[in-house]
């Protein structure tokens, strides 16, 4: 009955817009379809096994070109990879046209910990966009980890994708502070599409957006990070890289001794418990015109800019651009 009803309302839609479909390609009432490399079923989304039927044959490379073929299929599901840019990284590595191709145990433990994690069959959650999302990040040397999230009906916090990407080299000698608010910044815009226009939850096991707010002299790095952020309404959630699970295994683990998990480490669903919070939301215009008009380096960009100064070439393009 409820299935008849469905296919009505579907149909119903398809007629009020006036689109045709094509019976051979279409189906209905299925428990589960299968669609662009994802199999969906019963609210989850899984790989094709078609797919991963390739992966679990898949012999190793012999040339650059077959390990950026093997990238390519697996990159493609990364999103259900956990810490998928550190894992990768020795293949990565040997892809590139500077690098000769040489085939370690490193490189070979890399493509069976991949072949392994995608032919496990992994979930993901389908998401509900009328239930707020949650985002855990983490940043330790050498990757960011981010991890998108929404409670189900027991109250676990149930992974909706995985994203990840190793630091530049510039990026590994920036300061704790630094690190933690850019996996922020990553992890919001990489979810912006799921977060943006409301209000959202970040897990973080740095109070570092606090701090921040209270800088006397903030780089210039974090503050363009800060305004980034104030176009979003979320609220900054303090965990420890113990109960902060997800994103902290995305970030910290080792390559490529990886395996060892410890027993005594709580559930990610105790996120929720014993935590400090406390909200960012904005900042008051006038608040920002009074801190400008009082800070000494703003005021010289402010009289350049009114006496059209000629910038150097070097200058941020917002300096230069009238």
């Amino acid at each position: 009955m409820v299935e008849n009803v469905v296919s009505k309302v579907v149909f119903q839609r398809l007629q009020k817009v006036n689109l045709k479909v094509k019976p051979s390609k279409c189906s209905f009432l299925k428990d589960q379809i299968t669609y662009l490399g994802h199999t969906v079923r019963e609210g989850q989304v899984y790989p094709d096994k078609k797919n991963l039927d390739s992966i679990r044959e898949a012999f190793p490379p012999k040339t650059k070109r077959q390990v950026r073929s093997f990238l390519g299929l697996t990159g493609f599901y990364r999103k259900f990879i956990p810490k998928y840019s550190e894992i990768a990284l020795p293949l990565t590595e040997l892809a590139k046209d500077c690098n000769g191709f040489k085939w370690t145990e490193m490189e070979q433990s890399a493509f069976e910990k991949l072949k392994l994690y995608l032919t496990s069959e992994p979930c993901l959650a389908l998401p509900d966009f009328s239930k707020p999302f949650a985002v855990c990040s983490d940043a330790q040397k050498p990757a960011l980890g981010a991890v998108l999230v929404q409670k189900d009906e027991t109250g676990f916090l149930h992974p909706i994708t995985f994203a990840s990407r190793k630091l530049s080299k510039a990026g590994t000698k920036f300061a704790v502070v630094e690190l933690e608010t850019m996996a922020i910044v990553f992890a919001v815009n990489h979810f912006k599409n799921f977060l943006f226009g409301k209000h959202f939850r970040i897990y973080s096991d740095q109070q570092c957006l606090s701090k921040i707010i209270n800088y006397k002299d903030p780089t210039s790095r974090i503050t363009r990070w800060m305004v980034t952020l104030q176009k979003c309404d979320y609220t900054v959630i303090h965990k420890p890289g113990s109960l902060n699970l997800m994103a902290d295994y995305l970030s910290r683990a080792s390559y490529p001794n990886d395996e060892c998990v410890s027993e005594k480490q709580p559930d990610v669903n105790t996120l929720d418990l014993e935590a400090n919070i406390f909200s960012v939301n904005e900042i008051p215009n006038s608040e920002i015109i009074e801190k400008q008009n009082a800070d000494a380096y703003c005021c010289n960009i402010k009289d350049k800019l009114s006496s059209n100064f000629v910038f150097s070439p070097n200058s941020p393009k917002f300096f230069s651009q009238k």
